[in-house]
């Protein structure tokens, strides 16, 4: 959920990396913070471990722009991918605005593509958000692959409501910052619905 800081004027919103272990979640967000002027981005935390780059979370508020008088602050996250830390997806999922699905565009990833998908909107209803509204973009990441699943075959698959999408290759730096905007956009069209963002202010 959105809120305001009243002293700084600053309107927070949080956006969380969702997708399959290995799928790219940590990659984007090494891209998206070495993008960010230095100026306008915190701190980039990153655990790791042998079985995977991302134990936890990755984070960092990153100021984006301003909405009328307020400036605009995310805070993004990525979950782990691996399915036993599943509380902790959970965990980094409440209060979320917006949430990016990366998606693992080798072939033989179909089947985690699907599982982590179904995994978020259980977790997201169990929640009491509603994945029907909620601002999802979905990342077809590693499209570089010479056998890359075909997007066409990835939308159909993952994506059947037509959700914003963007082909990606995010070690390369591709399709990463249009990935954010566009779930950026996607969370400021609420914004602009609510009657009244002041009924989320918090003490600066």
């Amino acid at each position: 959920m959105p809120y305001v800081l009243p002293k700084s004027q600053t309107l927070c919103l949080k956006v969380v990396y969702y997708g399959p272990g290995r799928s790219g979640k940590t990659t984007n967000m090494e891209r998206l913070h070495a993008e960010t002027p230095e100026e306008a981005r915190g701190r980039l935390l990153t655990l790791d471990t042998d079985e995977e780059r991302t134990l936890f979370f990755d984070h960092f508020p990153a100021l984006v722009g301003k909405l009328g008088a307020y400036r605009v602050k995310l805070h993004l996250y990525s979950v782990p991918g691996q399915s036993f830390y599943n509380n902790t997806r959970k965990a980094l999922l409440q209060n979320v605005d917006g949430v990016v699905f990366v998606a693992d565009s080798d072939p033989g990833r179909e089947a985690a593509n699907l599982t982590a998908l179904q995994n978020l909107y259980d977790n997201l209803r169990r929640l009491g958000h509603d994945p029907e509204t909620l601002p999802i973009v979905f990342q077809w990441n590693k499209r570089d692959l010479p056998d890359a699943t075909p997007i066409k075959a990835l939308e159909a698959m993952l994506n059947p409501e037509r959700r914003p999408s963007v082909a990606a290759a995010a070690h390369l730096g591709k399709g990463v910052m249009e990935t954010r905007n566009l779930v950026l956009r996607g969370m400021l069209k609420q914004v602009r619905g609510l009657q009244d963002v002041s009924i989320y202010a918090q003490t600066a």
